[in-house]
């Protein structure tokens, strides 16, 4: 995170998720990820898993900075709640339209709605 920018706003956050997302796509990382997890090779998918919960982790401790010390408790329920309304969304736009995905303003509307129900 830059140094001049607020941990505990939520659009730096969601600017954050947004620029994950970019580079996955331009990475091909997703894909990656999961041709790599049919491997027979151990460590490779010992990795994969550590890097999943790594993400998840991360996306618990922005949850605690953003939305109060109080939601610690259940932050890594909320880390995959969350990052399941982005994956389901986004797998619902691209089945449903054409137009190009703007993670910003998708990640923006799932944040809305997770916060609305969950912190």
């Amino acid at each position: 995170m830059a140094a001049d920018k607020d941990k505990t706003d939520e659009h730096t956050f969601i600017e954050q998720i947004a620029v994950r997302m970019n580079m996955s796509k331009e990475y091909n990382l997703i894909s990656l990820f999961e041709s790599a997890s049919f491997s027979d090779d151990k460590e490779l998918i010992k990795f994969i898993k550590q890097q999943h919960m790594k993400e998840i982790e991360w996306i618990a401790s922005r949850i605690v900075e953003i939305y109060s010390p109080g939601t610690k408790k259940y932050a890594l329920d909320q880390a995959i709640i969350l990052l399941g309304i982005i994956n389901h969304f986004m797998h619902a736009w691209i089945m449903g339209t054409s137009k190009q995905v703007f993670y910003y303003e998708s990640n923006s509307f799932c944040n809305k709605s997770f916060k609305t129900d969950y912190c």
